[in-house]
């Protein structure tokens, strides 16, 4: 559209490596024990690959064979090293505080080592204390050898009785929790965890991080103390330690720091997200919402003296389409003044929300795909086109159809699904779901890069045959109703105009949606109930002419007398189609001056 402008802003820049992210604990998380991996390490300027521990540097668990005793365990609690989180470690501004390996992976399930521990809370100080504290195995020069011993020199860890710190022995959950639990005040919680007896010497620690809300357990009500903890589970509980919660929004639509191995689907992928990116943030009851160049947090909002309202950020109004928390305001360029409701601008026709726009009432269920999309990072200025579809799964529901992409790859798919019911999402906004892929396109912008796609599931009233052909397909009332919602929410979240809202038949000449390419008139009637009959759209479209030259006939058919020619990329205006045939000269269009073979445009 011509209003918005692609954006060209590099990908986010990590400044701060890591492997142990703290904090999270099962509860939290994915209740799978994974078995312990090799110890990973870093070189401090830059990430590498896991290096081999040396024999004797195993991981194990801690005091297994160890006639050294345990690390952590055998030294009196520490006393708390401050009152409140804030007062050591940065909680106010959000950098990233985590990094991935090499070829873009995380690792969420791998172990922490006991230096990496160190690097992490140390990359959170805000002050660094003077280094007075040191360790046997801990040579002055290596890329953990300052963190570790400034974390021991302000002594929020310790070592082994003989003097060692064991950098590359994993670390287990009790022993993150007590390193956590000192730099907060301690407190008195209940703590209920059946297995604590194996780690009673961390109660104090385990207890004080419960009361605070930063770990809560197994759903079996186990702690399991002495697994080694996992990136992802120290992540989570760091983060709320921290107090971070990652904008749902932002998570959906917006350009985050991702992993490969992460997928969206994946228990910790917000969490992760929010350690991995840089952003700036408002806080919330709910948590925080993340501010970007093209979003505002919607805390600018000013009412006028003659009772209009604009949005001020930062003195001046906003003018035009503008990104405010989770949909895209209009404001008049003259005045600033928000304009709501149904508006023609630039000759299109928007849906423009009110200030503080709620979601649509329909509820909004999910099951995503795991296989059948590609990973986007699409933001408001991305998706500009809304596409719809059918299933052609006579009678399936929108539950089903999600289940049945959810696994197994099919080569296809959608963001939403929808039925009597309700909406199912299958596909996050921010990913390309395929659904208007072609060899060939018929239309000039709308991709599966730039599009929403939306499937309506449908009924047929005779299953004799299940041509897209047959005139007997149909959707219900309250699908139609739904999936006009679905498609308001959609042009009010993403400044998408009514002409912008196309069939799937648009774009690649596939029948489909069937009851809408076979009757034109249905089309029109479900683009009349999206305008909520407020607005005069007759569904007619421009169209670009691709062949050298097009006949234009007085009629839909050859028969019709020839009254003009056409030349290639001619733009015309299409007002009614008839015909069946997605090529050859069984599919007609009428334009200004008579009818033309429907194969011969490509839709602008």
């Amino acid at each position: 559209m011509m209003w918005k402008k692609r954006l060209s802003a590099c990908l986010l820049i990590l400044t701060l490596f890591l492997f142990c992210c703290p904090m999270a604990l099962a509860a939290e998380g994915d209740p799978s024990d994974p078995s312990p991996q090799p110890p990973v390490s870093e070189d401090a300027g830059e990430e590498t690959e896991p290096e081999q521990p040396e024999k004797d540097e195993t991981p194990d668990q801690p005091g297994a064979d160890d006639p050294q005793g345990k690390p952590e365990q055998d030294e009196k609690p520490f006393p708390n090293l401050c009152e409140q989180v804030g007062d050591l470690l940065e909680t106010e501004i959000h950098n990233a505080y985590i990094s991935g390996y090499k070829g873009g992976n995380f690792r969420p399930e791998g172990k922490i080592t006991r230096a990496e521990t160190a690097q992490l809370f140390y990359s959170l100080l805000k002050e660094k204390p003077e280094i007075t504290a040191g360790f046997d195995d801990v040579p002055d020069i290596g890329w953990y050898s300052t963190q570790v011993r400034t974390m021991a020199s302000l002594g929020a860890i310790s070592g082994y009785p003989d003097g060692s710190f064991r950098p590359n022995r994993n670390i287990t959950r009790a022993e993150f929790v007590s390193i956590a639990s000192r730099f907060s005040s301690f407190l008195e919680g209940e703590m209920s965890f059946s297995d604590m007896g194996e780690a009673s010497w961390a109660e104090r620690a385990v207890s004080t991080a419960v009361a605070h809300g930063w770990v809560a357990g197994y759903e079996n009500g186990t702690f399991r103390p002495n697994n080694f903890i996992s990136r992802a589970e120290a992540v989570v509980i760091l983060n709320a330690m921290l107090e971070r919660r990652a904008d749902a929004d932002a998570v959906l639509i917006h350009r985050t720091v991702e992993f490969e191995d992460v997928a969206r689907t994946y228990w910790a992928y917000p969490a992760i997200s929010e350690a991995a990116t840089d952003h700036d943030y408002t806080k919330t009851a709910g948590g925080e919402i993340w501010n970007f160049d093209d979003r505002y947090d919607g805390t600018a909002w000013v009412t006028l003296e003659d009772g209009g309202i604009t949005y001020q950020p930062e003195g001046e109004p906003l003018t035009g389409f503008q990104h405010i928390l989770n949909y895209t305001y209009y404001f008049d360029p003259e005045t600033g003044v928000l304009q709501t409701g149904w508006k023609v601008i630039d000759g299109k026709h928007y849906l423009l929300p009110e200030k503080g726009q709620e979601s649509h009432p329909l509820q909004m269920n999910e099951k995503l795909t795991k296989v059948n999309y590609n990973t986007g990072n699409r933001g408001f200025r991305e998706i500009d086109y809304i596409t719809v579809h059918y299933t052609a799964d006579i009678g399936a529901s929108a539950h089903e159809e999600c289940l049945s992409f959810e696994d197994r790859y099919r080569g296809a798919s959608a963001h939403f699904f929808v039925d009597e019911t309700g909406v199912w999402r299958c596909v996050q906004d921010r990913d390309i779901s395929w659904h208007c892929g072609s060899d060939v396109y018929y239309h000039d912008s709308c991709r599966n890069t730039t599009s929403v796609g939306i499937e309506m599931c449908c009924y047929k009233r005779s299953t004799y045959t299940t041509s897209a052909y047959d005139s007997d397909w149909y959707f219900a009332e309250k699908t139609v109703e739904n999936t006009a919602a679905l498609v308001r929410e959609m042009m009010m979240r993403y400044g998408v105009p009514l002409e912008n809202v196309v069939r799937h038949n648009d774009v690649s000449h596939k029948v489909c949606p069937a009851p809408y390419v076979n009757s034109f008139s249905a089309w029109q009637a479900f683009l009349k109930k999206v305008g909520e009959n407020k607005v005069n759209y007759d569904g007619s479209y421009e169209a670009r002419i691709t062949q050298p030259t097009v006949t234009v006939y007085s009629g839909p058919g050859f028969t019709y007398s020839s009254v003009a020619t056409l030349k290639k990329d001619d733009i015309v205006t299409v007002y009614e189609e008839r015909g069946q045939d997605p090529v050859g000269s069984g599919r007609w269009v009428r334009i200004q001056n008579g009818w033309i073979i429907y194969a011969y445009i490509s839709r602008k």
